[in-house]
């Protein structure tokens, strides 16, 4: 029913425990993909020898092309009805993919999304990450009304930051809706999550919004695209986010019928 997917590069130190987290779900009916991007350290080998221990497991290997261009791939090769996307050197809370299934499932429509919640793990503590809207069923009116007016920034109360996180891990897509709006730009490297994770719900139909904390957002890494993504706001990558987000989203109003 759902596949997982963990783009891999340059995550030696931390890609075991990543995939033990997700090998160690409650819920056992699922596909596990990693994308290796070309990693230069011992990531390819860990990702078939994983392969070889687990049938659920399957490996891509690809020339590096960036984050977007291996998520791209596992997007495109995937085969469950909903979609996880977990960093490599990140992890998942054993239940997280047991309450992606019981959400879907006992969901009184369809679900396109499902949007769950956080912890940032430091070295000696954590902090949540949550969604700044109530917590339950949003259908498309719903969504229109309490979501999409505040989604970039909530000037309600002052300039504050956007009401959903724009983070593709706490999440689960739909797969034919993540299939349709993917970002395909893949010379986008910085904030490469925000293209795919607005797009996907401003075509959502109907979503679930949580703040239960299911994914364990690794803060340690210094290497990782996210830690020096402010370094790179000035650099040509940043205009192809710009332009790509302009021509993906430009127009899409409330009453958008899909």
């Amino acid at each position: 029913m759902i596949s997982v997917i963990v783009p891999v590069y340059k995550v030696e130190k931390y890609l075991r425990h990543c995939v033990d987290s997700i090998l160690a779900q409650t819920y056992p009916d699922f596909e596990l993909l990693l994308i290796d991007d070309g990693s230069p350290d011992g990531c390819p080998k860990i990702c078939d020898e994983y392969a070889g221990l687990d049938p659920r497991v399957r490996v891509i290997h690809k020339p590096n092309g960036g984050l977007i261009s291996a998520r791209n791939e596992g997007i495109l090769a995937a085969r469950g009805d909903y979609i996880c996307i977990v960093d490599g050197d990140d992890w998942a809370d054993e239940n997280m993919l047991q309450f992606i299934h019981d959400t879907v499932t006992q969901s009184p429509e369809p679900l396109d999304m499902v949007l769950f919640a956080a912890h940032n793990v430091y070295e000696d503590h954590l902090e949540e990450t949550i969604n700044e809207v109530p917590e339950g069923f949003y259908d498309r009116e719903r969504l229109q009304k309490e979501v999409f007016p505040y989604l970039l920034t909530d000037t309600r109360n002052g300039l504050q930051v956007g009401v959903i996180q724009a983070h593709t891990w706490d999440k689960a897509f739909k797969r034919e809706l993540l299939t349709k709006y993917y970002t395909r730009e893949e010379r986008i490297r910085v904030f490469t999550d925000v293209p795919m994770t607005y797009e996907c719900l401003l075509h959502s139909r109907n979503v679930y919004i949580c703040n239960k904390h299911l994914y364990m957002y690794n803060k340690t890494n210094e290497g990782s695209i996210r830690a020096v993504s402010r370094e790179n706001l000035l650099t040509e990558s940043f205009r192809y986010l710009i332009l790509y987000m302009r021509e993906h989203m430009k127009g899409l109003e409330p009453s958008l019928d899909r």
